[in-house]
């Protein structure tokens, strides 16, 4: 996953095992699906899918951006946004 030019990611959490969130110092934040297929290890026997499609092998191994959550306000800011997520 490449960031777009002059943003730095700054964090990044997971989820679940399949789904991670991660935020950039522009105030943008992603969430991505990651291919079940790749994943290891006994969480993933807990995880189900909604789309069979995760478990194909012909299928790329990148993660599926599914949803992209910015600020509204698009002013300029005198210092980068703190971002910060808690899973309660």
């Amino acid at each position: 996953m490449e960031n777009n030019r002059g943003e730095r990611w700054q964090g990044g959490q997971f989820l679940s095992t399949d789904r991670v969130i991660i935020w950039n110092d522009m105030g943008k934040s992603f969430l991505y699906k990651l291919p079940v297929n790749k994943l290891k290890g006994k969480a993933v026997k807990s995880c189900v899918p909604g789309n069979n499609e995760f478990h194909n092998l012909n299928m790329t191994n990148q993660p599926i951006l599914y949803a992209t959550l910015t600020v509204k306000n698009d002013e300029r800011l005198l210092c980068p946004p703190a971002i910060a997520f808690y899973n309660f």
